[in-house]
């Protein structure tokens, strides 16, 4: 009785008890069987049980199965939230340092920025004095001339 398993009752062994049950309900009534054993009263109500739990894991069964599908699913889907988690972390991580790089690349940029506007302001001022000094080298070979000129008038004249 302690070892037994209703789960093992195959459904003939189970409707030819339910009918045993039936034509002779009288026998397991408690207090029929009750009057003729005291001990077999109890072990009749074990039966009694036995069979109707084993009706109720029939129901249960395929309940029981879909529980157990569901659970392997939710196992699944367990391990691959668990595994999406961890690509969710190294693609943060890289996200961390491409933001990082992109800093220091624009840091490089913003430097880069500042030393060309440097740079061209330098030309800038450059070419304006290159352009002044072309106005300068005119105006110097013009002097330039007229010094030539009053120094052949000089020598003429002397």
């Amino acid at each position: 009785i302690l070892n037994f398993d209703p789960r093992q009752i195959t459904d003939e062994i189970r409707k030819g008890v339910e009918q045993l049950l039936r034509d002779k309900s009288s026998s397991f009534d408690h207090a029929t069987i009750y009057r003729v054993s005291v001990a077999a009263a109890p072990l009749a109500k074990w039966v009694t049980a036995c069979v109707k739990y084993s009706a109720v894991l029939v129901k249960v069964g395929p309940m029981e199965r879909a529980l157990e599908e569901k659970r392997r699913s939710l196992e699944a889907a367990v391990q691959k939230v668990e595994a999406y988690k961890s690509e969710l972390v190294k693609i943060d991580e890289t996200v961390v340092a491409l933001k990082d790089e992109f800093q220091g690349r624009t840091g490089e940029a913003e430097v880069l920025r500042v030393a060309l506007d440097r740079a061209n302001n330098t030309k800038d001022k450059a070419d304006s004095l290159m352009s002044k000094m072309s106005g300068e080298r005119d105006r110097w070979q013009v002097q330039t001339r007229e010094i030539q000129r009053d120094a052949e008038l000089m020598s003429t004249y002397t």
